[in-house]
């Protein structure tokens, strides 16, 4: 009986005697999160990147499922198309105490509309059955679908020939595109002439556009008659649905121009008037132009091979008239040609004629001379 006493003594000082042993239980824990700043409004149509950062605050590597879903606002991924889908899950072996970020694409669909997104953090129990998902927690994102709206834009506006004369009829082309995400229905592009860019000081006319659908472009033409304007710069602004019947996502694009340089037409030289005061000759022209410069009398003695192109500068006399006074004196009778040449300060010029020469003779006068004088008497007596 004293032995078994003993023996149970040993036992239990042996017992305090040896460090005890404290098993700790192993936990898996985690957390998502979508850090940093993305859109509340998407177009209809695009794709948004959301990067989703997936924490292992446990103590054991683990595999992480995130679920990808969506409510309202008609929200897919681009993967194929349904929100619902198993194979959009990303599953991800992280090891404890670390994160990994998981990208995933967000597109939406047809309609517009608020919904959420929400990202679902599981943690996956695998064994020879498969996997069991164990939720963890989710992360959720508001967001707006814009209607599918369209957008009309000119892309490009050309004529047929930069430089112009009032009067000329000069080709537009116009290039319309529809870069929005619904359909157009057909509008007008109207044509201005301004000397500002954008400007609609001077209407000249309108295109006929019809329906484009998303992404499609369509070019159309018109002739226009250019007006009477100083000369300068100036702009030929095409507005598309310059009347604003269709409602767009985007009001502020619907302008282009092209740029024409305008000059006056060239000066217009009328018919002169010649008088004649013996061999003196007065010519009067009226010229109409804009800048001139010079008003030219050329001329050459059709009898008198030597004289060839003489020129004499008119002199501006009112009203647009201009006159020179030349001396034909020696040169009676003689067959005179001629025309008049009017320039402006942009190098261009009028002509009378047109092209070739005009004639005139110089008059000649008969030269009288009394050669005697006589008388029946010499002498006379009052009233004789």
């Amino acid at each position: 009986m004293r032995k078994a006493s003993l023996f149970l003594i040993l036992v239990i000082l042996g017992s305090l005697l040896t460090p005890a042993v404290i098993e700790v239980a192993a936990y898996v824990n985690g957390y998502i999160d979508v850090p940093g700043s993305y859109p509340d409004t998407l177009e209809h149509g695009k794709t948004q990147k959301y990067y989703v950062k997936v924490v292992n605050s446990g103590t054991e590597t683990v595999k992480f499922k995130v679920h990808p879903y969506s409510w309202g606002g008609c929200i897919v991924d681009v993967d194929d198309g349904n929100i619902f889908d198993t194979d959009r899950d990303r599953v991800e072996e992280i090891s404890a105490g670390t994160y990994k970020y998981l990208d995933f694409d967000v597109k939406t669909c047809n309609e517009g509309g608020s919904g959420y997104i929400f990202f679902q953090l599981y943690w996956q129990e695998c064994g020879l059955f498969g996997c069991t998902d164990h939720y963890i927690a989710s992360y959720s994102i508001s967001l707006n679908v814009k209607q599918p709206t369209p957008d009309l834009t000119v892309t490009s506006v050309s004529v047929s020939t930069s430089t112009v004369h009032p009067g000329d009829s000069v080709k537009v082309t116009v290039k319309v595109k529809n870069q929005g995400t619904a359909a157009s229905s057909s509008t007008y592009v109207g044509l201005y002439l301004d000397t500002k860019e954008y400007g609609t000081t001077t209407y000249l006319g309108n295109i006929y556009v019809s329906s484009l659908n998303p992404g499609q472009e369509i070019t159309v033409y018109k002739t226009i008659t250019i007006p009477d304007r100083n000369p300068g710069t100036y702009y030929i602004n095409a507005f598309v649905d310059y009347q604003d019947n269709i409602k767009e996502s985007n009001e502020n694009n619907n302008i282009n121009y092209a740029t024409i340089t305008l000059k006056p037409n060239p000066p217009k030289v009328y018919t002169p008037t010649i008088t004649w005061s013996g061999t003196k000759a007065t010519i009067k022209v009226k010229v109409e132009g804009y800048g001139i410069t010079t008003v030219n009398f050329v001329w050459d003695d059709k009898n008198d091979l030597g004289i060839f192109h003489t020129t004499t500068k008119m002199s501006y006399a009112g009203s647009g008239y201009y006159t020179a006074t030349i001396d034909f004196s020696g040169r009676e009778g003689h067959k005179i040609g001629y025309y008049i040449e009017a320039k402006d300060s942009y190098s261009q010029t009028g002509r009378y004629p047109s092209s070739g020469e005009n004639y005139f003779y110089v008059p000649t006068y008969p030269d009288l001379t009394v050669t005697s004088v006589s008388v029946s008497t010499s002498t006379v007596h009052p009233g004789d």
